[in-house]
């Protein structure tokens, strides 16, 4: 497990494997600590058992001991009622490895048997993971009150009104016995805007919705919107490929890719496409033509030879809903060697499956 492959070596086998290497990797040093899959899942699947071990073991013990009768007839009403309090918020806080650390991990292991090499992908893996500590940390602000009394003070304003009893009067889920009147801060506007619902009959429900939107606003944010306007020319050796069909897809990693737009090409193989859409993050369109040029009908079948994917550049998508930069991709012999920038249509979890022919009956 220690033994360091030779860096060149193990560099050149990564470089034939892994599929559109940017041009800016072969200069760059990158180590390659082990060639060996089955070392990379034990490891990984080494640290989901202990992580994932450690929470079913925490979260177990606690329900046992405070969702019994243990102690029953020693302990206050008050005090029982302060332990099932104090159960939902570890049960709500032992949550977050298990989605931050777990989840990831466990999908990027599964990558290696499927054969999945995807940038993007992996980019969401290390950025969700990495966000662990900051969801943690305000998860325990949020859900233990000696938390947000000491956050607080830190952040507190001279006076005291009405605004400032509020605060204090948040118990997501109060684990101590302390009441005390905190000032309210400008870093506390979530918790403010929350807490003006306060007489509405619902807080419990609002406030329950506040912590899971806290949980997941690092993951969800608000819809990316633009459009794109994509033209060309298509031949087959030489002669106008008309007719055929040309669409826009917008590429999504877990989910099927979106259908933009489908049109045809002219009778001298020209196409023009207008359209606008939307997706979480970021807008990554991309030009699809699946490839019929010299096939035959067999069988009452046609299916294509292959398909050709180009991706829109960034710079040539509008955050409006009307395109004003044209992508031009220009003259293209699909007869040819033609440039593609991905092999199949991504259509299921993650692109495992990216089929590259497709059929009809024409």
């Amino acid at each position: 497990m220690l033994q360091v492959p030779d860096q060149d070596q193990a560099r050149q086998m990564v470089f034939s494997v892994l599929p559109c290497i940017p041009d800016f990797l072969y200069s760059t040093e990158i180590i390659v600590p082990s060639l060996n899959n089955d070392i990379i899942v034990f490891t990984a699947f080494l640290f989901i058992l202990v992580v994932f071990g450690q929470l079913l073991t925490f979260t177990i013990v606690i329900i046992v001991q405070l969702s019994s009768n243990f102690g029953a007839n020693l302990l206050s009403e008050s005090t029982r009622r302060l332990q099932k309090n104090l159960l939902k918020a570890l049960i709500w806080q032992t949550g977050i490895p298990l989605i931050y650390l777990v989840l990831p991990a466990s999908l990027s292991m599964l990558t290696i048997p499927l054969g999945i090499y995807s940038r993007p992908f992996n980019n969401i893996i290390v950025a969700v993971t990495s966000l662990h500590g900051l969801v943690s940390t305000l998860s325990m602000i949020l859900i233990h009150k000696p938390y947000r009394s000491t956050v607080a003070k830190c952040w507190k304003k001279k006076g005291t009104g009405e605004n400032s009893r509020l605060v204090n009067n948040f118990p997501l889920f109060s684990t101590n016995t302390a009441f005390s009147h905190q000032p309210t801060t400008s870093s506390f506007d979530i918790i403010r805007i929350a807490l003006t619902l306060k007489n509405s009959g619902s807080r419990g429900i609002m406030l329950n919705q506040l912590l899971l939107i806290t949980l997941l606003a690092p993951i969800v944010t608000f819809a990316a919107e633009g459009s794109v306007y994509a033209a060309g020319q298509l031949l087959c050796d030489e002669t106008p490929y008309a007719y055929q069909p040309v669409r826009i897809y917008e590429k999504n990693y877990v989910l099927a890719d979106e259908l933009w737009m489908e049109t045809l090409t002219d009778k001298n193989g020209n196409f023009s496409m207008k359209v606008s859409g939307t997706d979480l993050i970021s807008l990554t369109p991309y030009v699809y033509i699946p490839i019929f040029c010299k096939t035959v009908l067999s069988l009452g079948r046609r299916c294509s030879r292959s398909a050709m994917q180009l991706n829109i550049p960034s710079e040539y998508v509008s955050e409006t809903h009307f395109a004003d930069k044209m992508f031009d991709i220009g003259v293209v012999d699909l007869d040819d060697n033609y440039y593609t920038e991905r092999s199949g249509l991504g259509w299921i979890t993650l692109g495992m499956f990216t089929p590259t022919v497709e059929c009809r009956d024409y």
